[in-house]
């Protein structure tokens, strides 16, 4: 937490320079994780809120979309932005030279 990870493309190469930093990680067990939104039964889950700055300064569009949460024994978790109550004022993605803090 507070390190910048800059993707080196190697996952997809359309994000190679896409500087990630994770600023705050929090559970919160109020969060209601299955919703009429999702089929996904997420039951047993823990909801960790994750807050972070993504920075382009690339000369190219970086879709911000699509990628995975891992934890610390590289187990992948289940994404969801959308939950009820939670507004991750996410882009789409991020255009030459811009920021976004979610």
């Amino acid at each position: 937490m507070g390190g910048t990870v800059i993707y080196d493309g190697s996952f997809n190469p359309d994000d190679k320079g896409l500087k990630v930093t994770i600023t705050e990680v929090t559970i919160d067990e109020n969060i209601q994780l299955n919703s009429e939104y999702s089929s996904h039964d997420f039951t047993g889950y823990t909801p960790v809120v994750i807050k972070a700055t993504f920075e382009n300064p690339t000369d190219k569009y970086i879709d911000t979309t699509a990628f995975n949460i891992l934890d610390s024994e590289g187990e992948t978790g289940q994404w969801n932005a959308y939950l009820e109550g939670v507004n991750t004022l996410d882009p789409d993605g991020l255009a030459q030279g811009r920021n976004s803090i979610l």
